[in-house]
């Protein structure tokens, strides 16, 4: 299914339609409005014996995996060595993608593992973001599910979210490429709100919301897994900005998720595997200056789930 996107009246947002985050077979219905008004929402809890048995495997497979890193140096398993990012992507589609799958409606909308993400004792708090985008979120939507196997509270790390800034148009996203620093954190930072996730509950949000984790005050790691859900059949996009080709274009290569799994995606880029298409580049300044003067829209798009709004 193909999330169709229209613009908000008088402004220069893109909006989900109502129908749009309607991809859940089973639930509470209030998650889709969740989903469409705040960018986020809880969609149940692991059983708990799937939940101790992944936990466990995945406590062997991080133990094993950090003597290869600097201690605190370990992050996001899929970006480890290419065994450890396969076994990590492998845990997570068996453990974790069944239960997704049994809530979402797999007519609607496609399931995808991606991998345990570490948060260790002591790192400081993550940079408010956004995740990359990996479709075209002009007419596909693309969620990331996101569950910890340790309760995630303020003291080890919780997620922080800005209700309703899923609606930005900051839409061609480059891994790495977060123009979320300075003066556009400092101003952003006062709208964040702490999102408390129990072990085994399953956060779903939007990976164009802004986002970030504070710092793990306990010692020991805050695990987690995640995966993606996408539009159904969706066309996968990866978007990189080169400057021997252009300085003010960014390529959103027309990939599959078999380019993610590589050993290096960015090999793709330089062989002209895929198909690229060109887009305006506004850069670091333009795409702060865009989503700073947009605040009072999210918020009141925010504001349209707490009112009743259909």
């Amino acid at each position: 299914m193909e999330a169709q996107q229209t613009y908000m009246e008088d402004t220069d947002l893109y909006v989900l339609q109502p129908d749009s985050m309607d991809i859940f077979q089973k639930g509470d219905p209030d998650w889709s409005r969740q989903l469409k008004y705040l960018g986020y929402t809880k969609i149940g809890k692991l059983p708990q014996e799937v939940l101790e048995e992944l936990k466990e495997k995945s406590e062997t497979l991080v133990k094993e995996t950090k003597k290869r890193y600097p201690k605190g140096e370990l992050f996001n398993l899929i970006n480890c060595d290419y065994d450890v990012k396969m076994a990590s992507n492998e845990m997570v589609d068996n453990y974790f993608n069944p239960f997704l799958k049994d809530i979402i409606d797999t007519n609607k909308a496609d399931v995808y593992a991606v991998s345990h993400l570490v948060k260790p004792f002591g790192l400081k708090s993550d940079i408010w973001h956004q995740d990359s985008a990996i479709v075209d979120e002009r007419v596909a939507f693309s969620l990331n599910a996101w569950t910890p196997l340790v309760n995630s509270t303020k003291l080890n790390g919780c997620l922080w979210v800005f209700p309703g800034s899923h609606i930005n148009t900051n839409l061609n996203r480059q891994f790495g490429y977060n123009p979320v620093e300075k003066d556009l954190l400092k101003s952003l930072q006062k709208y964040m709100i702490p999102v408390y996730v129990e072990a085994g509950e399953v956060l779903l949000f939007h990976r164009s919301i802004i986002h970030g984790s504070s710092r793990n005050w306990l010692p020991y790691s805050r695990l987690a897994v995640e995966s993606v859900v996408v539009s159904k059949d969706v066309q996968f996009y990866n978007f990189h900005r080169e400057e021997a080709w252009s300085k003010d274009k960014v390529y959103g290569f027309q990939v599959d998720m078999e380019h993610f799994m590589k050993p290096d995606p960015k090999e793709d880029f330089y062989k002209g595997t895929y198909p690229k298409i060109e887009f305006d580049d506004p850069g670091f300044e333009g795409i702060a200056e865009n989503l700073l003067s947009h605040v009072a829209e999210y918020q009141a798009y925010a504001k349209k789930y707490y009112d009743g709004d259909a």
